[in-house]
């Protein structure tokens, strides 16, 4: 092989390499992608059952005031008639 065939060759190898990392890069890129989109799914899908699971339950009195008188509307009656 001559001297100008052998650099060809070397460069074609060259190229195909550069071809070849530039690939893996792209579809370890492509996969850090998904990771990450996975992992915000993960985060929201923790903080929604996380704010799931501290709501107050029906039975649980609420800590406002106009909530409070709301949820005893025969106190307030009582009260408005002066028993």
């Amino acid at each position: 092989m001559s001297t100008p065939a052998l650099f060809q060759d070397l460069w074609e190898r060259q190229g195909r390499v550069c071809v070849d990392i530039a690939l893996a890069f792209d579809r370890a890129n492509g996969q850090v992608q998904q990771f990450r989109a996975e992992q915000a799914r993960r985060v929201f899908v923790t903080a929604v059952e996380q704010l799931l699971l501290n709501r107050p339950t029906v039975d649980e009195p609420r800590l406002t005031s106009r909530s409070e008188s709301m949820s005893h509307p025969t106190r307030r009656a009582q009260t408005s008639k002066g028993v």
